[in-house]
């Protein structure tokens, strides 16, 4: 006796040897070329050892009372368990999961007021024109947040690539915090509260003669991206 798997609804079906196989849920019948370990469904015929010439099947679905019939369906095993738990246990598992996954994200949003905190803050550089010599020179800075979150931790990056052709000497407003981390200079100047401007200058001295573009970054705690604004210098010996 076996218990095997009907291959169309997948019901479970016991096979006892004595009558013909046949699923007990839908009727479908087993004992069919179609299930038989004989038969090569490419070519739609019956290799059995004992057939000299193979035996085209015309219709693999059809009853047959055939004598070297043998069911090729493997025979239905119980479920595996992993880690001692039934796949039904983690399924509950998985469910209740989900569930806690769902809550924690709806807790955060109504923590957060269900919007994000990212601000879009804008940049725009004055041109100090023609510089003579070694003179200081000032660039003057707008920054603006349009958004509707204060911008936290708002900072002016002087890359390295800037500073080559002169140096920071001070900063009006003054920065809350001047960090310097190998040839870059960061300037922060606090908060940005929503709808606010900040206008200022940073006062500097030329290194060198030619024309040399100044790029200037700015940047954010929360800032969904940083932007950046460039001139180009004159300076004249």
């Amino acid at each position: 006796m076996a218990a095997l798997h009907c291959p169309r609804c997948k019901a479970a079906v016991v096979i006892d040897g004595k009558s013909p196989p046949h699923c007990v849920r839908c009727g479908k019948p087993l004992r069919c070329c179609r299930y038989c370990v004989f038969f090569e469904p490419r070519s739609l015929a019956c290799e059995h050892p004992e057939i000299l010439e193979p035996e085209r099947v015309v219709d693999a679905d059809a009853p047959r009372e055939c004598p070297y019939f043998r069911l090729r369906l493997l025979a239905a095993r119980r479920p595996g368990r992993l880690l001692g738990l039934s796949p039904s246990t983690w399924a509950a598992i998985a469910v209740l999961g989900m569930i806690c996954s769902l809550l924690y994200m709806g807790m955060s949003r109504y923590a957060g007021g269900g919007v994000s905190r990212e601000v879009d803050l804008q940049l725009q550089l004055q041109s100090a024109g023609t510089v003579i010599g070694d003179e200081p020179f000032d660039i003057i800075f707008s920054i603006y947040n349009p958004g509707r979150h204060r911008a936290r931790h708002v900072t002016l990056l002087f890359a390295k690539e800037s500073l080559q052709a002169a140096e920071v000497v001070s900063s009006d407003p003054p920065a809350r915090g001047v960090r310097r981390s190998g040839n870059s200079l960061f300037l922060d100047y606090g908060e940005l509260p929503a709808g606010g401007a900040l206008l200022g200058r940073v006062t500097l001295r030329a290194l060198r003669t030619g024309h040399f573009p100044l790029r200037v970054m700015l940047l954010a705690e929360n800032a969904r991206r940083p932007e950046t604004a460039q001139t180009r210098l004159r300076i004249a010996p």
